[in-house]
């Protein structure tokens, strides 16, 4: 259904990102897997949003998936920390402190 409708030319990019922070807030990993690869929204800023927003609602789940399976950078990552230690996520700042020692990151 999702790629119907990216494909049919009836939603502009602000509607799919819009559908596609509502799946993170849901933890809908599927859709928003189909909605990264079906679209060319695949950028940084889009990547932000989606660790952002997963922060925000205490999402783990979309965290790691973003992390093992789409190339994270560097500053994504330390923003989602920052924004994970401001919403007192624990949970996200020890998954986040591991990757960060394991990138070699501060």
């Amino acid at each position: 259904m999702i790629k119907y409708f990216i494909h049919s030319g009836k939603i502009d990019n602000d509607e799919i990102i819009f559908a596609l922070l509502v799946a993170v807030k849901c933890g809908k990993i599927n859709s928003v897997d189909c909605i990264v690869t079906e679209t060319e929204i695949d950028s940084d800023e889009i990547k932000e949003k989606i660790m952002i927003t997963a922060t925000e609602n205490n999402r783990l789940d979309i965290i790691v998936y973003m992390i093992e399976h789409y190339n994270i950078n560097s500053n994504i990552i330390k923003k989602t920390m920052e924004n994970a230690v401001y919403h007192e996520h624990v949970d996200i700042i020890k998954y986040l402190r591991s990757k960060m020692k394991q990138e070699g990151m501060r």
